[in-house]
């Protein structure tokens, strides 16, 4: 997903609007490894009365990270904004810029630092 959204900032460079649309499709197709995530996460690191609470806001994080996007994209781009003058496209290329920032922070402590399991296993059923 992350490699998408930087394909995506490859509409500045090249000035045409299909990497973006490149870059959209690589990370739509990312986003299909990280749905049943929450459960397997929740499996291996907790136990069994903490199980389903960690499943719960595990599933809720794709709908409020959709969220969270909605909003940035309504604070930089409003109604007027469209992609035929030099500030507006400066202004869009802004807006993808601070989608790569806050997705590119969020990840790569996660790509440097996540275990696949803990030291020790929460409950009997995770050490098999």
């Amino acid at each position: 997903m992350l490699v998408g959204a930087w394909l995506r900032q490859l509409v500045q460079v090249f000035d045409k609007f299909e990497y973006c649309l490149i870059g959209t499709v690589v990370a739509a197709f990312g986003q299909g490894f990280f749905i049943n995530s929450s459960s397997k996460l929740a499996s291996a690191w907790f136990g069994d009365k903490e199980r389903a609470l960690s499943t719960a806001l595990g599933g809720l994080a794709m709908p409020i990270g959709c969220i969270i996007g909605f909003i940035i994209a309504a604070g930089l781009i409003d109604d007027s904004d469209g992609f035929d003058t030099p500030e507006k496209r400066n202004k869009f290329t802004f807006f993808l810029l601070v989608q790569n920032a806050v997705s590119t922070v969020g990840t790569v402590p996660l790509i440097l630092f996540a275990r696949n399991k803990p030291p020790t296993p929460p409950s009997k059923a995770a050490s098999r």
